[in-house]
């Protein structure tokens, strides 16, 4: 386990800079915030692991995305009427 406050991408390397590529390929999976940076550096470093969110991420995110739909439908309805 790694983690860093600090979220510049210059981190990202640097942490997998100090694991050898034996290392790497032993990865299986990396639990991550659902941030593009964090998804496409693990992808570029360990293209065999698995990228895990965590569960509040995920209810999060479609929360945002149900709420858009109602909000949608509720403006929609009120022009019917």
């Amino acid at each position: 386990m790694w983690t860093n406050n600090d979220i510049k991408p210059k981190w990202l390397g640097k942490f997998f800079s100090l694991l050898s590529e034996e290392e790497k390929k032993r990865i299986q999976a990396v639990a991550i915030e659902m941030w593009e940076l964090y998804i496409k550096a693990v992808r570029e470093y360990l293209p065999n692991a698995w990228v895990v969110f965590d569960q509040s991420n995920v209810v999060k995110e479609y929360s945002k995305v149900i709420d858009s739909v109602r909000i949608s439908e509720f403006k929609a309805s009120d022009k019917e009427h």
